[in-house]
């Protein structure tokens, strides 16, 4: 993601309606390409930090200056952010593993492929959620919103 550059003279409010809105195109154009069938779990994995940066500043405006429709839309934030992060543990478990010696050769094949399976679940969970929550009309009303 591009990093916002705030404008010094102007409010934070202002700031605000007009960079929130990018930060939003940004997340939306990069879960398009990271829920796409041809993606790499390391591309996927970028994601989830693009996701936890894009909530954490969204956290940022909360109350003070956005209502309770930023809350909503924070709580399906956290949802992706656990759907991705679940399929991030399925990588990590497999690094993990490959340090095994204790384990026979057998064991960490069958291990693997047991890995791979859920980590393929995790990835459909994941692309359906976003197909469901994650459209180029919800995007047209976060931005919208994110303007106000």
């Amino acid at each position: 993601m591009t990093p916002l550059n705030w404008d010094a003279s102007r409010t934070v409010a202002e700031n605000a309606r007009e960079k929130l809105p990018e930060l939003a195109s940004q997340f939306f154009s990069a879960g398009a390409i990271a829920a796409d069938e041809k993606t790499a779990l390391a591309d996927i994995h970028h994601f989830r930090l693009v996701t936890k940066r894009f909530r954490y500043t969204l956290e940022l405006f909360a109350g003070d200056y956005y209502g309770p429709g930023l809350t909503h839309r924070i709580e399906s934030l956290k949802s992706l952010q656990q759907l991705l992060g679940s399929i991030s543990d399925c990588s990590a478990t497999q690094k993990l593993l490959a340090g095994r010696k204790d384990l026979s050769v057998a064991e960490l094949s069958r291990l693997h492929r047991k890995l791979d399976a859920l980590a393929r679940t995790r990835v459909a969970n994941f692309r359906r959620f976003w197909l469901k929550n994650f459209t180029p009309t919800h995007q047209r009303s976060w931005t919208t919103y994110l303007s106000r």
